[in-house]
């Protein structure tokens, strides 16, 4: 039986670069990517959902480390985050409520 391809392979297979990092190290306060990330070039995340504050962490990271994210914080959570989208696109999606936790 032949395996699924993952992402990260499909991205390889296909000619790009990638940097891999652990996922839990960085929620715990520890950015550590493999293999260096190449100084000067813009690079796309791929990866789980965070919040804004951890994906401002992960940009603010990965500019300490000489590159840049192609998707600034403030367009990571106007495009990804429910309640910084949905007044444009109203008319396009169900009715939605939000509430404070």
């Amino acid at each position: 039986m032949e395996l699924p391809v993952t992402p990260h392979t499909a991205a390889v297979e296909l000619g790009f670069q990638t940097s891999l990092f652990p996922f839990e190290e960085f929620l715990a306060g520890d950015f550590r990517v493999r293999p260096q990330l190449p100084r000067g070039q813009t690079l796309l995340y791929r990866g789980w959902m965070l919040t804004p504050q951890q994906y401002s962490r992960l940009h603010a990271e990965i500019v300490g480390l000489g590159a840049t994210l192609l998707t600034s914080p403030e367009q990571y959570e106007r495009c990804h985050h429910l309640p910084r989208w949905y007044p444009q696109l109203r008319e396009f999606t169900p009715e939605t409520w939000f509430f404070q936790e």
